[in-house]
């Protein structure tokens, strides 16, 4: 058996673990921000606009939550994650309550979740400290798997090995991630090649 390359993982929730669901251009045109991020929208905005901006959200995160599906191959994917032996982590920039329920309901055991309510978010510094500090992996060893641009820039301000997930070349020529998959089934047999271990 090779010796570990990568030993921790960082998945993104939102698109990586379940199908994409979120129009974020629909969802900044409807806050009228503009190209800004939203949970930076949020915190630079009054308390009253604040409150305006988070309403739309959770309306949007609440019809995420009953219309979520978790992608092709994800509870073979955990599962290989703990075969390999590779500490895992979450992050995500929801909630832990919409985690939670989205997970119970399609029969997941997730493993621990970073969400905002740390805080702190990606693509922030601090925020991914806080998950390499979950997995107790250095940044070298560990690879971050996502979906949106928020997730590349995430892994590559922390010198973390990035991986993204799907079909849109626009996003892949503009990312240049230093991997990208199109699918789950995909994303397990590239672990197999960057940990050198292949389960069972």
């Amino acid at each position: 058996m090779t010796l570990l390359k990568i030993r921790g993982v960082l998945l993104d929730f939102d698109g990586t673990i379940t199908e994409p669901f979120f129009d974020w251009k629909a969802i900044k045109s409807e806050m009228g921000i503009g190209d800004m991020l939203v949970l930076e929208a949020m915190e630079a905005a009054t308390p009253e606009r604040r409150a305006e901006l988070q309403a739309i959200m959770s309306r949007w995160e609440r019809e995420a939550v009953a219309g979520a599906r978790i992608r092709e191959g994800v509870p073979a994917l955990l599962e290989a994650l703990k075969e390999k032996g590779l500490a895992a982590a979450v992050v995500t920039n929801n909630n832990s309550s919409n985690v939670s329920e989205v997970a119970g309901r399609c029969g997941l055991s997730l493993p621990p979740v970073l969400s905002r309510d740390c805080g702190r978010h990606k693509p922030s510094t601090e925020f991914m400290k806080l998950a390499l500090e979950i997995t107790g992996t250095k940044p070298e060893e560990t690879v971050i798997i996502g979906d949106s641009r928020l997730d590349i820039v995430a892994g590559c301000g922390c010198g973390l090995t990035t991986v993204l997930i799907g079909e849109d070349k626009d996003k892949i020529n503009e990312l240049a991630p230093d991997y990208h998959v199109r699918n789950i089934p995909a994303l397990i047999l590239l672990l197999e090649e960057l940990t050198g271990v292949r389960p069972g």
